[in-house]
């Protein structure tokens, strides 16, 4: 959309969708309130044959299966091994190298170029038509909950199969589960003691397992922050766009992959600098193969089962 000069109306409907998804936490605090006891129980089993499933899914929904498999279990791997080193953050080489300059060699490669935006175009939301999104993020955004290393990309092609949306649907429903998945998180963490994101897992740190007045507390901070930075992000992608449309696009990318590289060096030395090498041949490999790039987080979920697994 961006690159057809839709640019601030793809930001606009994610932003959309994440107000919404403000509204639906606030519903699903209580219901989730009563299952916690159930969800803290789960067992280590159970949990990853919930990932195997979820990661199955992905993989049956994609036209190349086999690469689908293949580019599932090479990020797999290569985050068991990268994980299992000894490495400073390990999660800033591996996950910037695949979703980051991997994309960004391709925006380099293809010379991507911005058209004009059209900054004023905002979405029409009409909830009659977006009942089913709305449901089915407010159904499948609590597996965040259940199923650690499942991503918000994730949770939105399970809620696609039953909501049936179109392009632009679809970012008005990735925004509302991806408000829905970062504000579960600090749930989990007050009812179930669990980090399922890095903000919760910093709370966590500084605070320990908050209190029921510390969490209305953080519920506050959401829903004002929420709001601001609604207004604030149309204010702000439309002097952004209008940079973009100025600029050489190949050239921030590569500045972009630069500034990437040396941040990973400061962070975590030579052998980061050498993850995010592999990790970004790693992602070009993955993005060529031609299926979807929530693929690649098998980097993350293949360890978390073979943890669950051997608990």
């Amino acid at each position: 959309m961006l690159k057809r000069g839709e640019g601030f109306l793809a930001v606009h409907l994610a932003g959309v969708g994440c107000l919404y998804g403000l509204f639906i936490f606030l519903l699903l605090i209580f219901p989730l309130y009563f299952l916690s006891a159930f969800i803290k129980n789960l067992q280590g089993s159970v949990i990853a044959l919930g990932l195997i499933a979820v990661s199955l899914n992905m993989i049956l929904l994609e036209e190349k299966k086999f690469s689908a498999l293949g580019v599932f279990l090479l990020t797999g791997a290569l985050g068991y091994i990268v994980l299992g080193m000894e490495l400073k953050e390990p999660l800033l080489p591996l996950l910037t190298g695949l979703f980051g300059t991997a994309s960004l060699f391709f925006s380099i490669k293809q010379k991507t170029k911005i058209e004009k935006q059209a900054t004023e175009k905002k979405a029409k939301i009409e909830i009659k038509k977006e009942r089913k999104s709305l449901l089915s993020s407010a159904l499948f955004s609590p597996l965040s909950l259940f199923l650690p290393a499942i991503s918000s990309g994730q949770i939105a092609i399970i809620s696609n199969q039953f909501a049936k949306t179109d392009r632009k649907q679809f970012l008005f429903m990735l925004g509302t589960i991806t408000m829905l998945t970062m504000c579960l998180s600090f749930l989990g963490l007050f009812l179930i003691s669990k980090t399922r994101t890095g903000s919760a897992a910093a709370i966590k740190s500084l605070i320990g397992i908050p209190e029921w007045n510390v969490f209305f507390l953080i519920v506050f901070v959401i829903i004002v922050s929420g709001f601001a930075s609604f207004f604030i992000l149309n204010i702000l992608s439309k002097k952004f766009l209008l940079v973009l449309e100025k600029i050489d696009y190949s050239k921030v990318s590569i500045a972009t992959i630069v500034a990437i590289a040396v941040v990973t060096f400061l962070v975590s030395g030579f052998i980061g600098l050498l993850v995010l090498v592999v990790s970004s041949l790693t992602g070009i490999y993955c993005i060529s193969s031609g299926v979807k790039r929530t693929n690649m987080i098998g980097c993350l979920i293949l360890p978390t089962i073979v943890i669950y697994l051997t608990l």
